[in-house]
């Protein structure tokens, strides 16, 4: 359950640098 939490967590974070870069 905790892996799958900090996975949304780096893919949430990837999206966010992505939109940042836009």
């Amino acid at each position: 359950m905790l892996q799958l939490i900090n996975l949304v967590n780096e893919i949430l974070g990837k999206l966010s640098i992505m939109s940042s870069l836009l």
